[in-house]
């Protein structure tokens, strides 16, 4: 029986699901790879309504989404990478070059420095078979815009797939260490407000709010097939994206009346691999993460208490919040 828990100290390989030595360190520490339970849930999607593997398209550049893309060369036989800053396009080209040495028989990349709302440049109209947009959507300035552009370069029965991994993740089974780790992240909240601008305030509601901010514009996407998942969300608020404090920051919803929901939470299958064993540490290596240039001080005290809260038990179990848009082209 599979183990629905993983230490972040260990990996799941991408391709086959199973465990390796490899630490997390050496790819980011703080969030999770996406699993295989998630590469299932959309490469079964694009199966069922075009399985079409000539061409996709990943747009925006994590290490998370690094990882996805030597995933879905097991798929696809060209992947183009997208990203508006050149820097990222170079560090993924380097990685990704390296791995390709050894794994020379899976797609081919290419590479352009085009940003979300310019997704049709780099191809001819209608000829991309599938467009990601791995925990990176939230930043699209025009989101109208980008899904627009996604839109016109699908090839017909193309897919679209946009997910969304919450900031702010929950321990289980704990409510006292559960408090002090939300009290924790709204401080964390709070720093991230003060002082933002406008265009800050947008990318804080979307990426609050899940995926429920895209939407799919009539004239491309067929409305009635498509899937907005969301993992982890049961008994949290109504807006379970957002971290404490800020669930009042959320940007509109764009789903629609034909668009079909689901909710899925351990020990759903769907689930396995978004939940997480931590120590006390890992949570210092989160919030670094979140803020400008790694600087913990402003939390030290709320750190502290986490720390506290854990020690007894040295380890937590924590569940992070995922939305999954799945979506097909007229």
């Amino acid at each position: 029986m599979p183990n629905h828990i993983h230490d972040t100290a260990f990996r799941c390989d991408p391709h086959h699901g199973r465990g390796n030595l490899q630490s997390m360190l050496n790819t980011n520490p703080y969030r999770p790879d996406y699993p295989p339970s998630t590469t299932k849930l959309i490469t079964d999607y694009h199966r069922a309504h075009s399985n079409s593997l000539r061409l996709a398209h990943c747009i925006g550049l994590n290490p998370q989404t690094t990882t996805f893309l030597k995933t879905l060369a097991d798929y696809f036989q060209h992947i183009h990478v997208s990203d508006p800053d050149p820097d990222n396009i170079t560090r993924a080209r380097a990685e990704l070059g390296k791995w390709y040495q050894e794994n020379w028989w899976k797609a081919k990349f290419s590479f352009s420095a085009t940003g979300a709302e310019e997704a049709e440049l780099p191809f001819a109209e209608r000829s991309v078979d599938f467009c990601c947009l791995m925990n990176c959507a939230w930043r699209a300035e025009d989101v109208d815009g980008m899904v627009g552009a996604v839109g016109r370069s699908l090839t017909p029965n193309g897919t679209l797939v946009v997910v969304e991994v919450g900031v702010a993740c929950r321990v289980v089974d704990d409510v006292a260490v559960d408090e002090a780790v939300q009290n924790f992240f709204r401080a964390v909240g709070e720093e991230m407000v003060s002082g933002a601008g406008n265009a800050d305030l947008r990318g804080i509601e979307q990426r609050n709010s899940g995926v429920d901010y895209v939407p799919l514009l009539d004239p491309y996407f067929i409305q009635d097939v498509t899937k907005r998942i969301k993992i982890n969300v049961k008994a949290r608020s109504d807006s379970p994206f957002a971290i404490s404090g800020q669930e009042h920051l959320v940007a509109a919803s764009r789903v629609g009346p034909l668009h079909r929901e689901y909710e899925y939470a351990r020990p759903d299958a769907e689930a396995e691999g978004w939940s997480h064993v931590v120590d006390a540490g890992w949570f210092r290596k989160h919030v670094g993460s979140l803020t400008h240039k790694g600087n913990t001080a402003p939390f030290e005290q709320k750190l502290k208490d986490v720390e506290a809260s854990i020690r007894v038990l040295e380890k937590v179990v924590v569940d992070w919040p995922v939305a999954i848009l799945l979506a097909t082209k007229k």
